[in-house]
């Protein structure tokens, strides 16, 4: 009887911890983790065909199979340790671009996103790509090192490189790993998410351009969010805030829909253009546990 009793404890404590765990990844993070674990082990365990998953614009356009754009980006091709390595990568870089560039601000984070997702179902045009999971992750790498250049990440242990260079250190580990085999995804990932990056940080403070960033998150992105915010809070949407241009915050006291307090501990930050400003709200908001100062081991959790 007492080991019954004693199972049950553990059980509901494991139970309690992965519950805390996700309840302290913010939230575009915690269902991207979700969206992507579901769709890739429903595929690779055989619970759903893989066919449903690919795209296949066809049957988009004439069969009306509106969710294949989404599910494509949130598939990673096969169940094995690659994949690992990519929940591990989306843990890692979507968390703090997430809570440090985008300050927890759920609504400017899934703009982001769109428009990174907009840009590598138009990539399908010239790359005949039958999923974007691998890219989709690939941009967000990429974006995070833009926005913290300088920053030391420990490649595997093996050597020290700049977070600017690591989304090109993993494609050129994929080349040596992969039988010299070209990770198209992976490059085609870096581009979107550098051209992105231009149009969000850099072409803003060109001459002439007074901070305005032309791919500003669109409203309705941030009346959904708010709605969601205020249904799941019970409380009224902070209404008013600003979107896009350079400087543009979110306003005190906004929380993100579905996230804990330590997810939207950041909300209110302001997005500069400053890559020290940047490194330092990266730093703040996963300051739980983790210090910066020596470098960022890849693969760490």
């Amino acid at each position: 009887m007492s080991d019954q009793g004693g199972g049950g404890a553990r059980g509901a404590f494991g139970q309690t911890s992965i519950s805390s765990w996700l309840a302290d990844i913010p939230p575009v993070t915690r269902y991207l983790m979700l969206g992507t674990f579901a769709v890739t082990c429903g595929s690779g365990l055989g619970v759903v065909s893989p066919s449903v998953f690919i795209l296949n614009w066809t049957a988009v356009f004439g069969k009306f199979h509106v969710w294949r754009p989404l599910f494509t980006l949130l598939h990673q091709q096969r169940l094995n340790f690659n994949f690992l390595l990519k929940m591990l990568y989306l843990y890692q870089y979507s968390r703090q671009l997430e809570l440090g560039a985008y300050g927890g601000n759920t609504a400017d984070y899934v703009g982001a996103l769109l428009y990174v997702a907009l840009g590598l179902l138009l990539s399908t045009v010239l790359f005949p790509f039958h999923v974007l999971g691998p890219a989709l992750i690939s941009a967000i790498v990429h974006i995070w090192g833009r926005h913290n250049p300088t920053l030391p990440v420990s490649l595997y242990g093996f050597v020290s490189i700049p977070a600017g260079y690591l989304s090109f250190a993993l494609v050129a580990l994929s080349f040596l790993i992969n039988d010299a085999q070209v990770d198209w995804q992976g490059i085609v990932g870096i581009v979107v998410g550098h051209a992105y990056f231009f149009m969000d940080q850099i072409y803003p403070t060109l001459p002439g351009r007074g901070g305005a960033r032309p791919l500003k998150t669109p409203s309705w992105v941030v009346t959904a969010v708010e709605r969601l915010n205020q249904g799941w809070n019970g409380q009224p949407a902070t209404a008013g805030r600003p979107v896009g241009g350079a400087g543009a915050s979110s306003p005190a006291g906004r929380t993100s829909f579905g996230s804990s307090g330590n997810a939207s501990a950041a909300t209110g930050a302001t997005r500069g253009f400053s890559a020290a400003g940047l490194r330092s709200s990266v730093a703040s908001a996963t300051s739980q546990g983790r210090s910066w100062g020596s470098g960022q081991r890849l693969g760490s959790s």
